[in-house]
């Protein structure tokens, strides 16, 4: 019974090392070595024939590897080189010579050598690098300068209206006035993303602040200074911690002398205050605080 037990054993080993595949495409070169393997593996790398591995590197998700030699190799010097799996499996051992460079191109030139090939594979966009990021992050506050695109709901609170003055020889004049209107816009900000994680690594809290921006949208009022109803006027602004101002071009309905250029001071409500996440990265200059929990892994 001991003997079927060893027996059988042995033959498990043996279709497990099968199950671990050898690196191929291998490139040996004086200060590094470049190649394919199972992107699940460890790539080890013997420099000294003593079966004892003297590098190891990771394989990515292209299943490629690319290790450098520090010190140098020497040309002519025996190179062995296999994967290694979680749990220790290896595979067969590739055995290389290092060549010349010359010699190198020469059979690549000739396709008497495989360079390594690269799984394609469609680049994440920034958002779902920093989602992907963000699922390691518990107990954390990350704080990041971003560029972004979102909307915001605009409260003009002052308007600035210009008229001509009805003796044509005389200039015009502007008259200020407060007014009920609502607005909406789109554009890109210019700021800082603070983003508050609890232990289970969900968003609890989150924060733009606003260094500069510049919207584009449309103003829909009930009255424009003289109690005339006003349909809707384009609007253009630029803003700084959500006060902002602009000027905006009336459509509806105005008075005799009255010129339809506009300027406003208003307030701007972001849409994220009111549905987190309501933004789109374009791009994130990199981490600029970090205060978290030390167990998770390292956000960018």
């Amino acid at each position: 019974m001991k003997k079927i037990y060893i027996l059988g054993s042995l033959i498990i080993s043996q279709i497990n090392f099968s199950q671990v595949v050898s690196p191929s495409n291998i490139i040996l070169q004086k200060d590094k070595v470049i190649g394919n393997a199972d992107f699940t593996t460890l790539v080890k790398i013997d420099t000294n024939s003593d079966n004892t591995a003297d590098y190891t590197t990771v394989v990515n998700y292209q299943s490629t590897f690319n290790q450098k030699f520090a010190p140098t190799l020497t040309v002519g010097t025996s190179v062995n080189i296999w994967s290694e799996n979680e749990n220790g499996i290896k595979s067969a051992v590739v055995k290389l010579l290092v060549q010349d460079d010359v010699i190198l191109l020469s059979s690549l030139l000739n396709n008497t050598l495989t360079s390594p090939k690269g799984k394609v594979q469609k680049e994440k966009s920034i958002n779902d690098q920093i989602k992907e990021d963000n699922l390691a992050l518990k107990n954390s506050t990350i704080k990041n300068k971003v560029t972004m695109l979102n909307a915001v709901f605009s409260l003009p609170v002052i308007r600035i209206n210009s008229f001509r003055n009805e003796d044509p020889e005389k200039d015009g004049y502007s008259k200020a006035d407060f007014f009920t209107s609502l607005g909406a816009s789109y554009g890109v900000s210019f700021g800082e993303l603070t983003t508050v994680r609890n232990e289970s690594g969900t968003v609890v809290d989150e924060e733009f602040a606003n260094t500069f921006s510049i919207y584009g949208g449309l103003l829909f009022s009930t009255t424009n200074g003289e109690n005339t109803t006003s349909v809707i006027a384009p609007h253009l602004t630029i803003s700084s911690l959500n006060i902002a101002a602009g000027v905006g071009y009336e459509f509806g309905q105005i008075l005799d002398q009255q010129r339809r250029l506009f300027f406003t001071f208003s307030y701007n409500i972001p849409l994220f205050k009111l549905k987190r996440g309501s933004y789109y990265i374009l791009k994130s200059s990199g981490q600029v605080n970090d205060t978290q929990n030390k167990n998770h892994g390292l956000a960018k």
